[in-house]
């Protein structure tokens, strides 16, 4: 027995006070920031406060802190003490809720039990008794126990060989990383539920610490924790919706009845309809108002998969093509939310870009969840298991089709593209120009003179899965006249295609190309007013006639092919490039 639990047993405990810091920036109703936190836990010498620790065994005075050291003793007798005693912080201190590392030493003061554990729940029956669940290591016999307890049953054990010795001081680091633990003494792996998945099912959540003294077959039980280190990078609370739910998943999804037989539905097609109905919960726009202005069968209903699906449908610039959520249709929704919930601190500001580990942790860091393409498939990301910005990340995600799917390997499924939603009083104002098939234009601003590049965009397109929409997005543009000079090869494209005009607040202008065919279109753009879309008629006075010309002519030189007249073919081509030369198409 150390000189030091001799000290502990002959002196009376001077009872003070214990304060308990814990930094948790953001409460259950707002969005949490994610950051890393370490030194969570600060000890001042005293006694525990029942207002900030849970008694979950024994007594309170069986634990005291005695020179910024956590402590815990069950005297022998004479001396009233209980035979097992445990403290746990109390769940609203500690702001862990997905994946964490906790870190600390431990020294034992003697042979007896020694545990360490992770508390799932606890509650106390009709009869008295107190029924832990919780995960434990616990250390006897140089033996580690790591055992789980359902209501006090105990259901899966694992020994690991682990010697311990009274008054050394040992280094304990347990990491939860969703659905597993992993737990080292002094850096060495002695346990891992990852090492047996049959026998450690997908079961453990991420708890919170349980500190636990036990006699055991001994007389007396003391133990130290110490020099606490918790990093964490806390999963943003983002409400899950399946495309799968029985509620909405034979529902059709969008117009597809019109074009596929059997149609396509919210269970084989919703996840991106789902992550956008994630992501507005997760602002608080989760139920449409019950007011005339909205659709007698949206009113009052709470926003899901389903219901967005509906009013997508209803708007016309909801779904792009066929089947394509329009995310500047969600932008517009939040406005329009806002402005009945007078919520417009939270209006919805959209961004596209590709994939930086960077623009991730840059995101979740100021409390915004982003929806993540993987070609296929979208999902939520709603936390980060590596902060490193020099490897690649894995992802705590919301996946629509497969609720157990929560942690996304960057190295198995390459993110290949980005959603981002702002919450912003700004500027909705933004162009979107969709077509099945690459352009090849440009677009010159008037008043600067010069070119505007567009933000490109490629999105399956289901009528045909070996063609992808296309889709060009400029952010913001400034009010003025602007120019798009298209080639002659995309005049046959534009029958196609469609132009999105949203002013600042949201509210949008859908023009169909084919009404405009020509080599240049002039646009007058204001931020707050209609715009003006008009052909450029000084220099498309001859275009339909022209490019009748130049249709003949490739129909002349595709039959001489055909006819195995070679020469003539190449005569053909010719005359085709001096024609487009000269009338400069």
């Amino acid at each position: 027995m150390t000189n030091l639990l001799k000290t502990i047993q002959k002196s009376n405990f001077f009872w003070g006070k214990i304060i308990l810091f814990i930094l948790i920036l953001a409460s259950s109703i707002g969005p949490v920031k994610a950051q890393a936190f370490n030194n969570f836990l600060h000890l001042t010498d005293g006694p525990l406060s029942s207002e900030l620790w849970d008694l979950v065994l024994g007594d309170l005075s069986d634990w005291q802190v005695i020179g910024g050291r956590l402590q815990g003793q069950l005297l022998p007798p004479p001396a009233v003490s209980s035979y097992k005693s445990a403290i746990a912080p109390k769940a609203q201190f500690w702001p862990v809720k997905s994946n964490y590392q906790l870190s600390f030493d431990f020294t034992p003061l003697d042979g007896a039990d020694k545990n360490f554990g992770i508390l799932f729940d606890y509650k106390i029956n009709s009869r008295g008794k107190v029924l832990l669940s919780f995960l434990s290591f616990h250390f006897i016999n140089q033996q580690l126990y790591v055992e789980n307890f359902e209501n006090h049953f105990l259901t899966h054990r694992t020994l690991v060989p682990c010697p311990s010795e009274p008054g050394k001081t040992y280094r304990f680091h347990l990491v939860y990383q969703k659905p597993d633990f992993e737990f080292f003494v002094d850096e060495r792996l002695f346990f891992s539920s990852k090492n047996d998945q049959d026998f450690w099912p997908n079961f453990l959540k991420p708890g919170r610490p349980l500190f636990y003294l036990s006699r055991g077959d001994y007389q007396q039980s003391a133990s130290i924790y110490s020099n606490f280190n918790l990093d964490y990078f806390p999963q943003l609370t983002v409400p899950y919706f399946s495309q799968l739910d029985s509620n909405w998943a034979e529902s059709i999804y969008d117009h597809s009845q019109e074009f596929f037989n059997p149609a396509l539905t919210i269970a084989s097609s919703g996840c991106a309809l789902s992550s956008a109905a994630m992501l507005l919960n997760y602002y608080a726009y989760d139920t449409f108002p019950n007011e005339e202005n909205w659709s007698s069968d949206l009113r009052g209903k709470a926003i899901n998969p389903e219901t967005l699906n509906i009013w997508l449908k209803n708007e016309a610039d909801g779904y792009l093509g066929l089947a394509l959520v329009n995310w500047l249709a969600i932008t517009r929704l939040s406005s329009l939310l806002a402005a009945s919930t007078d919520n417009s601190d939270k209006v919805l500001e959209f961004a596209y870009t590709d994939y930086q580990a960077n623009t991730v942790s840059e995101q979740l860091k100021i409390g915004q969840p982003l929806i993540a393409d993987l070609g296929a498939h979208f999902v939520v990301i709603s936390g980060i298991v590596e902060d490193d910005e020099s490897a690649v990340n894995t992802y705590l995600i919301n996946d629509p089709i497969d609720s157990d799917h929560t942690i996304l390997d960057h190295v198995k499924d390459p993110i290949e593209s980005l959603r981002i939603f702002k919450a912003s009083q700004t500027d909705l104002s933004y162009w979107l120009l969709l077509s099945p098939e690459k352009l090849n234009f440009k677009l010159v601003s008037k008043d600067e003179n010069q070119e505007l590049e567009a933000i490109l965009s490629r999105e399956k397109n289901l009528l045909n899965l070996n063609q992808d929409y296309y889709l060009y997005y400029w952010p913001q543009p400034n009010s003025g006249e602007y120019t798009w000079q298209f080639s002659a090869s995309d005049l046959e494209k534009l029958k196609s295609a469609q132009l999105f005009i949203y002013q600042s607040d949201g509210l949008v202008q859908i023009f169909n190309l084919a009404d405009y065919l020509a080599r240049e279109l002039k646009l007058t753009f204001i931020k707050d007013q209609l715009s003006e879309l008009s052909i450029n008629q000084n220099k498309n006075f001859f275009l339909y006639y022209h490019q009748y010309l130049l249709n003949r002519l490739l129909q002349l030189q595709r039959e001489q092919y055909l006819l195995g007249q070679a020469q003539n073919a190449n005569r053909y081509q010719k005359l085709i490039e001096y024609f487009l030369d000269f009338y400069q198409l």
